[in-house]
């Protein structure tokens, strides 16, 4: 005997049902649907279609709520008839009330992905379609031919551009098994970084990447192959020309097979659903020589790029500055290439060398010609010798050359680090040859390798595989140094000569401020220099528009609004100390000891408002800074002055020193 009558549950149960999360719905305490009520529910359901249609037929965008609402609404009624969600069961129950259901909720969603599509929805036709197309693989009967006909067609055609950008996970799964039956799967981790202070917040993330065979979306002309925009013919060219040009191109630069990458949204109206954060573009083994295959790497670069993307994220509030406002917002693409940066000069590969034709020797009189900063080679421009971007046309894209060259992991990571920076951090220029003409790739990499030896393990392939000697390796020959070279040096008259002592300073300044102050200060400081960065006109506008000083100058907004929020500033104090941290000490945030006598001079920035410093430690005194001990505290008197001061601190005792705290 049924639980409800039919009355009682249109009257109690149905209003309730509808109005309920459909992952909600997965134990609904009822054996079976009345006849009755599923031919009421189909009659209003197709009622509804119907005004659907004819809205759609004419245009309205009114059709896209009410298609919306209808398919929602029967795919609750559907899963109260199944006895659970109808979008994770393999068989739905073979009763024909379950099946006419069934029936209705496809024919609803296809119309509903028609809608949308019809009016450039284009992620929420796919979840429509797709939603329909995982019914329809779960039921006895199938709809008419012509909706079956009509919906694979939709659907295979927005897939064809790609994956969509936001998507819940059934409909993820849905496009791996149903649409693009089991040519590849969607593997889910979690990133849970753990915090060694209080400076620094990281939450735990759910992520996911494709493994297997994905094809990249088609171009105009239909093509399922992505060129690099940096390899491609100019536009200027005829199409006979372009072709030309496309001929001679190694077969290796014309990737046609894809990862991509996503991350679980945690807030707003997209809240647990995935989004794109990553695509990662490589040749099959087709094409490559010898014919290696690079799926693991690009997916292992796709799987550590949503790690990287996430602590710049959740560190700094940084990401990709030229994927802002486009459609594929906050998408970054990677390209994996077999050749090297400066092909086809130095290319070793005998067909690329065949269609290039004879190339006579040099004279070997004369003066020998000037090499040029605007020319790719190995003694100017050597950070390009394994990554790097055209940041003429696409600077938010990354290229990682001489994917057969063998590296270890943490080299691998390095590199996100770096190129993430160059994408994701303000522009700071100025620096001559043969250095990087920005600074942010190297900061990127200083910060983001600093962060990585917090928890090594998470940064590993497979969440085990431990780093930390590599991270730790590269904190103490570039951290360490660096921020022993700002100490050394006076921030209120830096050298600005674009040399390598002012990316030193401007290296270790990033470094004192984010493990003083923590990163989110730091961020707030890059947020309003990073809007410039994307407005730069051209190349040459980019590089001369923000450099060392320009950090410099933004430091007081950004101390003054996090000391206003809570009248206090909590430091890591060492940091800003010129005193022995070992890289362990530097990344954990951790007490160093000072001896009886034990001076530690070193520069701190005073955020507007405050007046003291408190140092939690005790039989501490100052030199020159007017200062009060109170038990296990001394307060040093910062003079009602914001910006930078120097700082000299006693040790009385054998003490340790850690925290401190503007107030």
């Amino acid at each position: 005997m049924p639980l409800f009558s039919t009355r009682r549950f249109l009257t109690y149960a149905l209003p309730a049902l509808l109005a309920t999360p459909l992952h909600a719905q997965e134990l609904i305490p009822l054996d079976k649907t009345p006849a009755p009520l599923e031919e009421k529910i189909t009659e209003a359901t197709q009622a509804t279609l119907a005004k659907g249609q004819e809205l759609l037929d004419q245009n309205d965008t009114s059709a896209l709520p009410l298609l919306r609402e209808a398919a929602q609404s029967s795919l609750k009624a559907l899963g109260v008839a199944s006895g659970g969600n109808a979008l994770t069961q393999t068989a739905l129950p073979g009763d024909s009330v379950t099946q006419r259901l069934a029936i209705s909720t496809i024919e609803a969603h296809a119309l509903w992905g028609r809608a949308a599509a019809q009016f450039a929805r284009r992620d929420e036709a796919i979840t429509a379609l797709v939603r329909a197309k995982t019914i329809m693989g779960s039921t006895r009967v199938s709809p008419s031919s012509s909706v079956v006909r009509d919906l694979n067609v939709e659907l295979n055609s927005l897939l064809r551009s790609g994956l969509p950008l936001v998507a819940p996970d059934d409909v993820m799964e849905g496009i791996a098994v149903r649409a693009h039956e089991n040519l590849w799967k969607a593997q889910r981790f979690e990133f849970a970084p753990t915090s060694k202070s209080g400076l620094d917040d990281l939450p735990k993330l759910g992520l996911l990447v494709t493994a297997g065979q994905l094809f990249p979306p088609a171009e105009r002309n239909q093509s399922l192959v992505q060129i690099p925009p940096f390899y491609r013919p100019e536009a200027t060219l005829s199409a006979a020309e372009k072709d030309q040009e496309l001929d001679r191109l190694p077969t290796s630069l014309k990737l046609n097979r894809m990862i991509a990458g996503y991350q679980r949204v945690d807030s707003g109206t997209n809240a647990g659903q995935w989004r794109q954060t990553v695509r990662v573009y490589y040749a099959s083994p087709f094409l490559t020589r010898d014919k290696r295959d690079d799926s693991l790497r690009a997916q292992q670069l796709a799987a550590q790029f949503l790690k990287v993307h996430a602590l710049f994220d959740s560190q700094l509030g940084a990401t990709n500055l030229y994927t802002r406002g486009v459609r594929d917002e906050g998408v970054t693409t990677l390209y994996l290439l077999e050749i090297s940066a400066i092909w086809p000069q130095d290319d070793d590969d005998p067909v690329v060398r065949a269609n290039m034709g004879p190339k006579m020797p040099p004279i070997n009189t004369g003066p020998k010609p000037t090499t040029v900063e605007s020319q790719t080679t190995p003694l100017v421009k050597p950070w390009q010798a394994l990554a790097g971007q055209d940041e003429s046309t696409t600077p938010g894209e990354i290229m990682f050359w001489k994917a057969g060259f063998e590296r270890s992991e943490g080299e691998w990571l390095r590199e996100l680090f770096h190129e993430y920076g160059h994408v994701a951090l303000p522009t700071f220029g100025g620096f001559r040859p043969p250095l990087e003409p920005y600074g942010n790739g190297l900061l990127g990499e200083t910060l983001g390798m600093m962060w990585a030896a917090q928890n090594p393990a998470a940064l590993g392939l497979d969440n085990t595989t431990d780093l930390r000697d590599d991270f730790l390796l590269h904190v103490k020959t570039q951290a360490v140094p660096a921020r022993s070279a700002f100490l050394a040096a006076d921030p209120t008259e830096p050298r600005l000569d674009g040399s390598a002592t002012n990316l030193k300073f401007f290296q270790g300044l990033g470094v004192m401020l984010e493990r003083t102050y923590g990163a989110p200060l730091l961020g707030r400081a890059f947020a309003p220099l990073a809007q410039r960065s994307v407005g730069a006109q051209n190349v040459a506008v980019r590089r001369s528009m923000l450099n060392t000083r320009s950090l410099l100058d933004g430091l007081d907004g950004a101390m003054k609004t996090s000391f206003a929020a809570k009248k206090a500033l909590p430091i890591y104090l060492p940091a800003a100390l010129s005193v022995g941290l070992e890289p362990e000490a530097l990344v954990n945030r951790a007490p160093v000891a000072l001896k009886a006598g034990a001076r530690a001079t070193g520069w701190v920035y005073v955020p507007a408002g405050a007046t003291t410093l408190r140092v939690d430690a005790p039989n501490i005194s100052a030199l020159g800074t007017p200062f009060k001990r109170e038990a296990n505290v001394t307060r040093l008197y910062m003079g009602g002055k914001s910006g930078w001061q120097k700082i000299t601190i006693v040790a009385g005792t054998n003490t340790t020193i850690q925290n401190a705290r503007f107030e």
